[in-house]
């Protein structure tokens, strides 16, 4: 988990041609940030460009007092809540577009379960293509602030002994 914002710049390869890897300068404005080696991409296909860390942006991770609890009948499962509040200030003059990502523990027994918890912030998505990872797509207008919460459970087995909860 790091608490930085990094800027990236999506496009698309030309829908005619694909493009070949090599290096390509990166620039924002008149200002040099480095060289790029740029994977080749084939026609039409999106190409992430990073930017690196944009220190206009700032990003503040706290993590709120966690629950432990026995529920069922005479106390057949334990569960321990987990939550973090994330804010996320644009710093810029003009509006932005941000992606907070966070991370969920995927259980490898089934016995053990993680479901996202009702005080989590609205118009997350859940990746396919990346298991344990949700999102929110934020706007944020120049100056402006916003905070996102996250909460999940981890239910298991009273008689199951799990290292760290």
């Amino acid at each position: 988990v790091q608490e930085d914002a990094f800027a990236l710049a999506l496009t698309t390869a030309p829908a005619d041609r694909p493009l070949r890897s090599g290096p390509m300068r990166v620039v924002a404005g008149r200002a040099y940030l480095g060289a790029f080696l740029v994977p080749g991409t084939p026609p039409a296909a999106e190409l992430r460009v990073p930017f690196g860390i944009d220190n206009r942006l700032k990003v503040k991770r706290t993590v709120l007092p966690q629950a432990r609890s026995t529920e069922g009948f005479i106390g057949k499962d334990r569960q321990m809540v987990f939550a973090y509040r994330t804010s996320v200030e644009n710093f810029r003059d003009v509006a932005v577009t941000v992606v907070v990502e966070e991370r969920l523990p995927i259980s490898q027994d089934e016995r053990i379960s993680v479901k996202v918890g009702d005080k989590t912030s609205a118009g997350y998505i859940t990746l396919e293509d990346r298991p344990g990872i949700i999102n929110w797509k934020l706007t944020l207008a120049p100056k402006e602030k916003k905070e996102l919460t996250l909460e999940y459970t981890v239910r298991w087995p009273k008689e199951m002994q799990i290292p760290g909860l």
